[in-house]
């Protein structure tokens, strides 16, 4: 994410690998699951991968979750 990489600008260098300052990868449900099980996983990850029949199909952001609720 965009906050990870600030995090990190002082251990970037021109040879700096993604794997290098890559956290944790967001968790996957499926595009069936409730809203209230993806709200949850928004309280501790930036956003959350959506999957159907095994193929990513989706993600949802914090900001996308707050913007259903309006």
């Amino acid at each position: 994410s965009e906050k990870t990489i600030v995090r990190n600008l002082d251990r970037i260098t021109k040879g700096s690998k993604v794997e290098d300052i890559m956290e944790e990868p967001f968790p996957i449900v499926s595009a069936n699951e409730s809203l209230e099980v993806i709200r949850s996983l928004l309280d501790y990850h930036q956003a959350v991968l959506i999957s159907e029949k095994g193929k990513l199909v989706g993600i949802v952001t914090k900001s996308d979750f707050l913007n259903l609720l309006e």
